[in-house]
């Protein structure tokens, strides 16, 4: 799997390759896999992220080079023993190739997906962004869109992503 996630005794590994995440839960002293998970509709690319918490699992999926899909990531939910697909979070503003969903992070009702291209215009890209949902009344919300304080070409601000209570984490590997 390209990314793994692990909450008590379930296991989720997403693998963008084939286009699935998949569900392996721990009973009676061993590892079972329990449900293959694939997003509706046609994404370009499922599985380059992987989030597992509170019963919630979070895909990442991402653009094919050359195509008009900037990235999203798609929120499963337990429900009666499976994950159901709820929601697909598509963010604002977001360009061809931002890669938004390379990377999410989930603590309760928020979560926060890497943009780690997001550029403006074509003279400086790599910058990065981080787009922040939240659950608002039923409803998974763009609420906050954030970049670097000072941002500067090829940071890729965003290529790590952590949250905890209010404090978000951003990772930025080529910043100088």
């Amino acid at each position: 799997g390209l990314s793994v996630a692990i909450e008590a005794d379930t296991i989720l590994v997403a693998d963008a390759h084939l286009g699935a995440a998949y569900v392996y839960e721990r009973g009676g002293g061993s590892w079972a896999l329990t449900q293959t998970l694939t997003p509706s509709g046609i994404p370009a690319v499922f599985g380059l992220s992987a989030s597992l918490r509170g019963g919630r699992a979070v895909i990442g999926g991402c653009f094919i080079s050359g195509s008009e899909f900037p990235g999203t990531a798609w929120v499963f939910e337990r429900q009666g023993g499976s994950f159901v697909e709820v929601a697909q979070l598509i963010p604002g503003g977001v360009d061809s190739d931002d890669q938004v969903g390379t990377v999410v992070a989930q603590p309760g009702d928020t979560i926060v997906l890497g943009a780690p291209n997001h550029d403006v215009g074509t003279q400086f890209s790599g910058l990065g962004a981080v787009h922040v949902f939240e659950l608002v009344a039923g409803v998974w919300t763009e609420t906050a869109f954030v970049t670097a304080p000072v941002p500067q070409w090829g940071d890729f601000f965003g290529a790590a992503v952590a949250l905890q209570d209010d404090l978000l984490v951003v990772g930025a590997p080529q910043h100088d």
